[in-house]
């Protein structure tokens, strides 16, 4: 019996083609005045520079800026947004007509050194071993396109592009009975569903990597097709390179408001809304070459928020959050700013050889991978369970000291002796509430998109959402994977979601 309720689901979330939701039919969806389903292109250029003057007479560098419209105007440029890009690109390509000009896509990123980037900071690892539906097939579809990424991504002229792509598997094990348990259930899902994940005994284990200490655990789960990690970098560099050859104009700038409309001309926001009375008319830029205050104001047929942490903050100047009980308005993004303090470490007699080492999991919390040269090693830890990290601005050593490195060192013996040889802070944004993303549109506007809330696994379902997400916007509905339980409906209906079983 089990067993049809997950093929039903699983043939509703593979199911190949969806229809477009009428509250997007005719107005916002990327719908122009002349009755088309594209929007007018004027014959002004998109680009023009500006003439502005800098600080007492000093002289900016020009950067181009939209005079007009743009068709899309995506706001957060790091590993979601370069994904969303991209196979909106990709996607417009696919479905334009011959001698229909291409949509015009601009992404605005307040932060090109990506220095604050989540995404940045990740240890760029993919994994199928999930506990719903749409987290393992989002990770099965990433993984794919990342093996394929030298197909997907080539730009002619330029190098062929080369993620990193490092298949050595994901390994997970555990000393808790429950957390032994959920394996069990969560395998028959992720094999029903294509990954290729191995139940492993303790004994299993140890032939397979003796280096690790089986005397406690209970069970273990090992992913050795399709499961690794990435150059993060490389892999974002890729993706901008081809969504700048595709067309799409990037601005480096701070979004500081939007213009909304109302269907009936109102250009204010409707914080009691209970339909989708209203669309973001235009995104307001403070420009990084610009003084303060200097700003420009790009006209749009749809926006969409992949900016992480800040995604909440400018969710609210739209309103979200902010509206009475009974209204649209009235969830917030449920996010909070969670921080990883991640460590590169030295440890001569770490596991080896590097090339057969897994990325480890114990589900006490505690996960490493190896580095790039032999004997190193990244090395992290999960937030304990039903707790978020709360921010701080400084590497914590003592975290690692007196947790980190006795966990890890109990797991592999040989990490006995080892020396920091680097230490990050990062924050990601963690959803509160199931610890699942929030992908779609938003109930309120009939053009207002997000791809936010991934909890620490932004990277391993960048691709799969982007995908999505662009399907949603260009064909109004889903057809590779449904991802509408992940909407944000879910909190304004109040329609429960199974958390997801997360250790890092």
């Amino acid at each position: 019996m089990a067993s049809q309720v997950v093929s039903r689901n699983i043939r509703k979330i593979l199911s190949s083609t969806y229809n477009l939701t009428k509250r997007r039919v005719g107005y916002g969806w990327l719908w122009c005045t002349d009755g088309g389903s594209r929007p007018v292109h004027t014959e002004r250029p998109l680009w023009v520079t500006s003439s502005a003057p800098g600080k007492e007479g000093q002289s900016y560098p020009k950067q181009q800026v939209p005079t007009e419209a743009a068709d899309i105007v995506v706001v957060g440029s790091g590993i979601i947004g370069a994904n969303v890009a991209y196979f909106l690109g990709r996607l417009d390509a696919e479905r334009r007509l011959p001698g229909q000009p291409p949509l015009r896509i601009v992404l605005v990123e307040g932060d090109t050194t990506f220095a604050e980037t989540a995404s940045m900071h990740s240890f760029g690892g993919i994994r199928q071993q999930f506990t719903i539906p749409e987290n393992i097939l989002m990770s099965l579809f990433t993984s794919q396109f990342v093996k394929n990424a030298q197909e997907h991504l080539q730009v002619e002229g330029e190098d062929t592009p080369d993620p990193g792509w490092r298949e050595q598997g994901y390994l997970f094990v555990t000393s808790d009975p429950t957390s032994a348990e959920k394996m069990v259930n969560a395998n028959k899902l992720q094999r029903e569903l294509g990954a290729q994940i191995d139940l492993l005994t303790p004994a299993m284990i140890k032939s397979k990597f003796p280096w690790i200490k089986t005397d406690d655990i209970i069970l273990g789960s090992f992913g050795s097709k399709n499961e690794g990690w990435i150059n993060l970098w490389s892999f974002m560099q890729a993706l901008q390179r081809k969504a700048k050859a595709q067309g799409c104009s990037f601005i480096d700038g701070q979004v500081t408001g939007f213009g909304v409309q109302g269907i009936n001309g109102e250009s204010d926001i409707d914080y009691d809304s209970v339909t989708a009375d209203r669309r973001v008319q235009s995104v307001q830029v403070q420009l990084a070459d610009r003084p303060k205050g200097d700003t420009v104001e790009i006209q749009s047929s749809a926006v969409v928020l992949t900016a992480g942490l800040a995604t909440k903050g400018l969710a609210r100047l739209l309103g979200v959050g902010e509206g009475p009980v009974g209204s649209l308005l009235h969830p917030p993004i449920f996010t909070e700013a969670a921080v990883r303090h991640h460590f590169s470490i030295h440890a001569p007699d770490g596991p080896a050889p590097m090339d057969t080492v897994p990325f480890v999991i114990d589900t006490h919390g505690t996960y490493f991978r190896p580095d790039s040269k032999p004997g190193h090693y990244k090395v992290c830890r999960g937030p304990k369970k039903g707790t978020i990290p709360t921010w701080s601005n400084e590497v914590d050593y003592d975290f690692f000291y007196n947790t980190i490195l006795p966990e890890l060192a109990h797991r592999v013996p040989s990490f006995k002796e080892v020396k920091i040889t680097n230490a990050v802070r990062s924050g990601y944004e963690m959803n509160s509430v199931d610890s699942n993303a929030i992908i779609g549109g938003h109930p309120a506007f009939t053009n207002l998109y997000m791809a936010t809330a991934f909890s620490g696994h932004g990277i391993m379902h960048s691709s799969a959402a982007a995908r999505g997400l662009s399907e949603l916007i260009l064909f109004g509905g889903y057809r590779t994977i449904d991802l509408s339980r992940l909407g944000f409906d879910r909190y304004v209906q109040e329609s429960s979601m199974e958390s997801e079983f997360t250790f890092c």
